[in-house]
């Protein structure tokens, strides 16, 4: 054998060792990244659901950039930074535990006060309503919290023997008094109507005693 074709068969040896070597070592890489990033997400129990309109608007968590979407995050306090120019921008900080879900649902205001955007940007007014929405149940959600009567008020029957009403009535987002309607002028009357409101509240497990309560007639 020629001393050329043992050094080209020693080149061919030494590619497909190089080539192995190669592969091995992307592997390897593979693996470490896959179970780094296995690892760090292992730590993401907690979960930020972004919704925004615009959709274009610079979304920053922590510093990182986010889109509208359900985003896995380990558990902490963040900070969130909206912008768009032409609009006002928002803030908003809070911390999440393991397990826990933020619903940072936001629709940007114009600077000018105006509607022009979304007027001619159908999507971002979608999400915009879909960000109303979201907002209305949270706030709801988070009244029937503080007062749980709320569940089952505003309520009028009108089936039974006695006929009235019972709303709640508030100043500044605060559950002032209930207020009771009576259907009926008559004195008598509007006392068992009373009455039978009363125990109405507490056959639903509420004592009036705590609460204030105001009464009108049709008559009033």
């Amino acid at each position: 054998m020629s001393r050329l074709k043992i050094l080209l068969k020693n080149i061919r040896k030494d590619n497909r060792f190089l080539l192995a070597t190669a592969a091995i070592a992307f592997v390897l890489i593979v693996v470490v990244i896959a179970v780094t990033t296995a690892i760090i997400d292992s730590y993401k129990t907690a979960r930020i659901d972004v919704l925004v309109a615009p959709k274009s608007a610079s979304v920053k968590i922590n510093g990182g950039n986010y889109n509208n979407g359900s985003h896995r995050v380990t558990p902490g306090v963040f900070t969130v930074v909206i912008t768009k120019d032409g609009f006002d921008s928002y803030e908003e900080s809070f911390s999440l535990a393991a397990g826990e879900t933020k619903d940072l649902a936001v629709y940007l205001v114009q600077t000018d006060g105006g509607w022009d955007w979304y007027l001619t940007h159908p999507e971002d007014d979608m999400i915009m309503t879909g960000v109303g929405s979201k907002q209305a149940d949270a706030r709801a959600a988070e009244m029937m919290a503080r007062y749980p009567i709320l569940r089952i008020l505003p309520y009028h029957d009108s089936e039974g023997t006695y006929d009235f009403s019972i709303s709640p009535k508030f100043s500044d987002e605060k559950l002032v008094a209930l207020s009771i309607e009576l259907n009926s002028c008559s004195e008598y009357s509007k006392g068992i109507y009373r009455n039978e409101a009363l125990k109405w509240l507490r056959d639903n497990g509420f004592n009036p005693n705590d609460y204030e309560i105001e009464t009108s007639d049709i008559c009033s």
